[in-house]
């Protein structure tokens, strides 16, 4: 239990770093040190800079996809708008606050050489999985009736980039600001959809 919690400690450590200094400027030795072991503990649980970084990707996609799939399962409200008001404000409350999605983010963006393969080969499945999640509440919408048969892929994809522009846009934008930017979107989403 105890290497357990110092292996967290390290990923805790190496998220702060990584998020402040990129790939390449964070140190092991820092890392370490804010960890609370030294150097050579570090390399006890991680072989070096690359696994931890990849580990700790690979943790915070993980958790990104779970916390997708829970959002589906939780969204509120008897209207595909409602639905899809709620799956977005979930979503971006959780991006908005996640010092995680913020590290995705910037080395998504601007990856460091060395690892944009292996950044977009762990990533490549995330886009398709958001989409799939909002196609499903558009295709119960269709199946009740609500609205008009229409290609779900393509009305989540709709969706998808505004949604996460809007989460990239946390540091431009308050909170307030991105809802009521979110709402504008659905709200012409919805206008699409009527005949």
């Amino acid at each position: 239990m105890k290497g357990q919690e110092t292996k967290q400690r390290i990923l805790n450590e190496a998220l702060e770093a990584f998020s402040l200094h990129g790939y390449e400027g964070a140190r092991v030795d820092k890392i370490a040190a804010a960890a609370g072991i030294n150097k050579a503990s570090l390399y006890f649980h991680f072989k070096g800079k690359r696994e931890l970084f990849l580990e700790l990707l690979t943790t915070i996609i993980g958790r990104y996809e779970s916390f997708v799939q829970r959002i589906v399962l939780s969204c509120k409200g008897s209207s595909l708008q409602e639905q899809l008001m709620d799956f977005c404000v979930n979503f971006l409350d959780d991006s908005l606050g996640n010092p995680g999605i913020d590290f995705w983010n910037r080395i998504y963006y601007l990856p460091p050489a060395q690892m944009k393969q292996d950044i977009l080969n762990l990533t490549k499945n995330d886009k398709k999985m958001l989409v799939e999640a909002i196609s499903g509440l558009i295709e119960h919408a269709i199946a009740r009736g609500e609205i008009p048969d229409t290609d779900s892929n393509k009305a989540a994809t709709s969706l998808y980039y505004p949604l996460t522009c809007i989460a990239l846009s946390k540091d431009i934008m308050s909170r307030d600001e991105a809802m009521h930017d979110m709402q504008i979107c659905l709200d012409q989403f919805f206008r699409g959809l009527r005949p």
